[in-house]
């Protein structure tokens, strides 16, 4: 393998005409510069200069390197400038799959807080169910992966987000909009959405209602929050979901009222252990667990 410096040294010869002047443009004393074109030859087992009256003169071969020598210094060039954009956040992609109501909530702000530091970095942003997240970043087909329910899959390292809780979320004018909190007592005979028991939200639901006796039959099944409220500001009912969508504010005739009892969940970055994140990996993360 050709050592770069000696290319470096051989190009800035054949630009300047001197030992001298390529000396100080590479800030090398003379006999180093002329070390190195030695070195060099000796690796390409070719001569590249001749002296002719006291002055370097490239050979033929000389001529014919210093195209591809200048080609491949463009290269390297373009090398360094890609690496100083992807520092400063001036290029760069990542890919995150996401559960449905984290991708339009928790990832959404802290993508937009991300991209006033990373301005020139893509950031592709997929929403799948629960099952798909977890393939989607096994396979590395992202970057990392934003999910609420636990995964004991050995290649993925998850990191922990803060908490978040179940609402019940009502139009305004609902009679149980008036109190700060709802005890599930107060929700026997309401008409309720809720998610199914495939999920660890429904599955909780329906555990905290058992524990008071209360029949718990949903009026309508969902498995996205967005749906759920959808629904209830049509005046369906009451809807069981999670905080995190609230923020986005989507529709203005509904409120949220806390769960007794609390029901908790903990969101959580996967990302896998083979699979060292970038820069700008981290630092979106970063504003993921910056979430309050």
């Amino acid at each position: 393998m050709i050592n770069f410096r000696y290319l470096t040294v051989f190009n800035a010869v054949m630009r300047h005409g001197t030992v001298s002047g390529a000396a100080r443009m590479l800030h090398l004393s003379q006999p180093a510069v002329t070390k190195t074109l030695h070195l060099l030859e000796e690796d390409l087992g070719i001569t590249l200069f001749s002296r002719v009256r006291g002055r370097l003169q490239p050979t033929p071969e000389a001529e014919l390197l210093r195209v591809e020598v200048e080609r491949l210094n463009g290269v390297a060039t373009s090398i360094e400038n890609l690496a100083s954009q992807l520092r400063e956040g001036h290029a760069g992609k990542i890919t995150i799959a996401a559960a449905s109501t984290l991708a339009s909530s928790l990832v959404a702000r802290a993508v937009s807080r991300f991209h006033k530091s990373w301005p020139g970095v893509q950031v592709h942003v997929h929403a799948f169910a629960s099952r798909e997240v977890i393939r989607q970043v096994v396979n590395g087909l992202a970057d990392f992966a934003v999910l609420d329910v636990y995964t004991d899959e050995a290649e993925v390292e998850a990191i922990s987000l803060p908490d978040g809780e179940l609402v019940c979320v009502l139009q305004e004018d609902h009679p149980l909009a008036g109190y700060e909190s709802i005890h599930v007592r107060q929700l026997a005979g309401a008409r309720l959405i809720a998610f199914g028991d495939d999920t660890r939200s429904g599955l909780s639901v329906r555990e905290a209602f058992r524990q008071f006796d209360i029949p718990f039959a949903p009026s309508m099944i969902v498995n996205q929050t967005v749906v759920a409220c959808a629904f209830a500001s049509l005046g369906l009912g009451v809807a069981l979901v999670d905080s995190f969508f609230l923020s986005a504010n989507l529709h203005t005739n509904l409120v949220a009222r806390r769960l007794e009892p609390r029901i908790v969940f903990q969101p959580r970055i996967l990302i896998r252990r083979d699979r060292p994140p970038s820069h700008a990996c981290e630092a979106l993360m970063a504003e993921l667990q910056a979430e309050s």
